[in-house]
């Protein structure tokens, strides 16, 4: 079976992202050039991590597994999330400091970290609707998939509303990494950079812990997952607030 309310959460990715960007626009008249900057560092980052899944992941995980479970989990853990911050906000560093972005004023910095997050609400949720609706359209196809896959797709409705929730944290997320690496570039202070990679270190690395503990083919287990995040996201929402102070002093 295949859940059609489930599309619901997927466009709602995509809206998240959409509205992000629109209303950022509208309201400070910032340049599409800050929003588009922020998009091209991500799709690089990605591409820089999803080469390391092919070559180097692979390797790490089976020399971690042959230590224990226990060990995996901490180790790839550890492995994704610096993987995330290096790539991220180091790589947002070394494209802010050696472009003409690098005098960025605080509202071109949200637009930046707006373009970063948004970019990725809107291909999770545009990837995501795209294989929701061949299956919608030819559920046949799901019997031949995993039991996991399989699962995911006849999610509770109620679980729709979790990826929304989960794009509008990750958002606030990345906006506040990307403040505190711009900030690093401009008042020169590199320990901004190192509080930038440490937060998104701390986010991606939590996720094989939560997974390996909580069942997500449950609707409570699916809302648990997302707690860890709306925290940071809460936090992230006053560390945007504490370092646009810094910009405007």
């Amino acid at each position: 079976m295949v859940n059609p309310y489930l599309l619901i959460g997927q466009i709602g990715m995509i809206l998240v992202g959409v509205a992000a960007i629109i209303l950022w626009k509208s309201k400070k008249k910032v340049g599409w050039k800050y929003f588009g900057f922020g998009a091209l560092v991500w799709a690089i980052a990605i591409s820089l991590k999803l080469l390391m899944d092919l070559i180097i992941t692979p390797s790490i995980s089976v020399w971690l597994n042959s230590y224990g479970a226990a060990v995996l989990i901490s180790g790839i853990g550890l492995y994704v999330g610096l993987r995330t911050g290096l790539f991220e906000s180091g790589l947002s560093y070394l494209a802010v400091s050696k472009t003409k972005f690098r005098k960025m004023n605080l509202n071109q910095a949200m637009a930046f970290g707006i373009g970063f997050g948004s970019v990725e609400a809107i291909l999770l949720g545009l990837s995501g609707a795209v294989n929701l609706a061949v299956f919608i359209m030819s559920p046949g196809l799901a019997s031949s998939l995993p039991a996991a896959t399989q699962a995911s797709l006849d999610l509770p409705t109620l679980s729709l509303f979790a990826p929304i929730i989960e794009r509008v944290f990750t958002l606030l997320i990345h906006v506040f990494s990307s403040l505190l690496v711009i900030y690093a570039v401009l008042s020169g202070k590199i320990r901004y950079l190192v509080y930038s990679i440490l937060f998104k270190s701390l986010v991606d690395g939590m996720i094989p812990a939560l997974t390996s503990v909580v069942n997500a083919t449950t609707l409570a287990g699916i809302y648990e997952i997302e707690i860890p995040i709306a925290v940071l996201g809460v936090i992230s929402f006053y560390g945007i607030k504490w370092v646009s102070g810094k910009f405007k002093n």
